[in-house]
């Protein structure tokens, strides 16, 4: 990073830093001297009539798409591979690639060979927790959270679950410090800008509600990035969790990982522009920009999947069939994979007759079989998947 990046309105000021380093392999470690962003405490300085002009018109679109998903119901099986749409496209942000079949497989508790499904089912594990714990969003949450996303997985031997000490920077690692792209602040100013982050969000919302405040503390929290790796994934985990805790949504329906992946380069680019040029409308704008159009996006794919539940009882066919089956049925919206033996143990009938019935489901097309193996038989539902995976053709008049 260099000064001449950061203008006066920066909301922040550069501080001096060092990082050990090794100028080739086998080379002892120097330290190598440079700059680091320390951002000002929240809530920040902003003209909130000229902000929330500017947005007025996104941010209302977004919040109506929002409202719309009011009229689902909570508890509807269906909505339940919306969560793992916004799972899978955290980890892909961070060029974590899962197939749909390892996703369907690790939502289900099933098969770990690799560490992308791993690193997908974490990041269900810790929304599931975050959304489920009495606690706020508070030092001691994301502690935990951070701590169920690393098990496991990549950076997992960077100390999960505690907050960095030591330096970090944003940047291609071959390259090196000198010439990181962003480097947030020293680790013994983790622990004040997290106090400060959670007396803001846990504070009656800004002026500018609470979608605009999320979309703030959003920024702060990759600006601090206290954790030494899994900040991005926590940090969208946070978006999905600050809108149920803040009452937007009542189940975290809103996938805006899937927005951010497709829109990547935006996305860094402007938070990185908020830290240099003190830009929040241009960041805000894109932020709910994403709201809405995931909003509407799901929506309409909950449609989509409540007609597909409805065909695959049409499909079982016969009513006194149907009427046992319909609870499997569910739980493969709940988790699109399954066992023989978890099929036995979650409808409490014998193993015989979960095979049955699991034979029933390959015979209308509601199950695959994905090892190809003789025993030990994995299944998925793969047009719940495929209705997970691909993306809806854009409606004309937006969200």
């Amino acid at each position: 990073m260099k000064r001449s990046e950061f203008t006066p309105q920066a909301p922040g000021v550069l501080v001096p830093t060092s990082v050990m380093e090794r100028a080739r392999i086998g080379a002892d470690p120097v330290s190598v001297e440079g700059l680091a962003f320390l951002p000002d405490e929240l809530p920040p300085a902003l003209d909130h009539s000229e902000l929330f002009g500017s947005l007025w018109g996104p941010a209302n679109r977004a919040m109506r798409a929002v409202g719309r998903l009011d009229g689902l119901d909570a508890g509807s099986p269906v909505l339940r591979p919306i969560w793992l749409r916004e799972v899978r496209s955290s980890s892909a942000i961070e060029n974590t690639v899962a197939t749909a079949e390892e996703v369907a497989l690790a939502a289900s508790g099933l098969e770990f060979e690799h560490a992308a499904p791993r690193e997908v089912h974490n990041n269900l594990r810790a929304l599931e927790h975050g959304l489920t714990s009495p606690l706020p969003l508070s030092r001691r949450l994301l502690l935990e959270l951070h701590a169920l996303l690393m098990e496991g997985v990549r950076g997992g031997d960077l100390r999960p679950g505690e907050f960095r000490t030591g330096p970090v920077y944003i940047g291609n690692a071959a390259r090196g410090f000198s010439a990181a792209r962003f480097v947030p602040p020293p680790g013994a100013e983790v622990d004040r800008l997290i106090g400060n982050l959670e007396r803001f969000v846990n504070q009656p919302p800004e002026a500018l509600g609470e979608l605009l405040t999320i979309g703030i503390a959003h920024y702060q929290f990759e600006a601090i990035h206290p954790f030494r790796d899994g900040n991005g994934r926590l940090g969208r985990l946070l978006i999905s969790h600050s809108m149920c805790k803040h009452g937007l949504l009542r189940r975290p329906l809103v996938s805006v990982s899937s927005y951010i992946d497709a829109h990547r380069p935006r996305y860094y680019e402007l938070l990185l522009r908020v830290s240099t040029h003190g830009d929040w409308a241009a960041w805000l704008e894109f932020f709910v920009e994403a709201v809405g159009h995931e909003a509407a996006d799901t929506a309409r794919r909950s449609g989509m999947l409540a007609a597909l539940r409805s065909d695959y009882l049409h499909r079982l066919g016969d009513s006194r069939v149907t009427e046992r089956m319909e609870p499997l049925v569910d739980a493969l919206f709940e988790r699109p994979a399954t066992t023989a033996a978890l099929v036995a143990s979650s409808m409490e009938v014998t193993d015989a007759t979960a095979r049955r019935y699991i034979e029933r489901f390959v015979e209308v097309g509601i199950l695959a079989e994905v090892t190809g193996r003789e025993y030990a038989k994995r299944y998925v539902a793969p047009e719940i998947i495929e209705l997970i995976e691909r993306d809806l053709p854009e409606e004309q008049g937006g969200p």
